[in-house]
């Protein structure tokens, strides 16, 4: 058995990414090591995969750029609401119905705390669309649109599956796939 070499991860091979040495908290390592854990990776992994997300939404031309404000103070209010809800509650939102129902809520109260007030009116491109298409739900569509882009979003999330060769073909498919596996309850799998 060879002795294994102590300090800095020797230079980076051809094809592989570099190595670097650092030091952090011991409650963030016992984050990441949970973290690394729950999503199937390597902690060296994960910790690749937690700076890429954070760099990448400051990074110009990746998708979090183009997020408007408004969008991504709305992701982030969600992410507080169900770390708030879970801790609270001690169960998965997609595992308990009480703890979803009352995610639900708190979601919808942020969202209705931080909308204008005024009327409600149907947008005029939604009359528009209406008009020009032949949506199963016709007229009553423009009432009940929530609903029916969620039935659509769930149905296109449901349906992902990954092919029998090799990697998922395109973007698309890869984010459909990735929203299957982390919102399906672990009980379904």
């Amino acid at each position: 058995m060879q002795k294994r070499r102590r300090g800095r991860p020797a230079g980076s091979k051809k094809g592989q990414h570099p190595a670097i040495s650092a030091r952090i908290p011991a409650e963030a390592l016992r984050l990441l090591e949970a973290a690394a854990f729950r999503n199937k990776r390597t902690l060296s992994r994960e910790i690749a995969a937690q700076l890429d997300y954070a760099v990448s939404r400051y990074r110009k031309g990746q998708k979090f750029d183009e997020l408007p404000r408004r969008i991504q103070g709305l992701l982030d209010s969600v992410a507080l609401a169900v770390r708030t809800i879970e801790k609270k509650t001690g169960r998965p939102w997609n595992e308990d119905q009480y703890t979803s129902q009352h995610l639900a809520r708190m979601i919808s109260g942020i969202i209705a705390d931080f909308t204008l007030p005024g009327e409600v009116t149907i947008p005029s491109r939604i009359i528009e669309w209406i008009k020009g298409s032949q949506n199963v739900a016709g007229e009553a569509y423009a009432t009940c649109l929530g609903e029916e882009e969620a039935r659509a979003a769930v149905w296109a999330i449901k349906i992902a599956e990954k092919p029998s060769q090799g990697p998922p073909a395109t973007e698309y498919e890869t984010f459909f796939l990735k929203l299957k596996r982390d919102l399906t309850p672990r009980r379904g799998r």
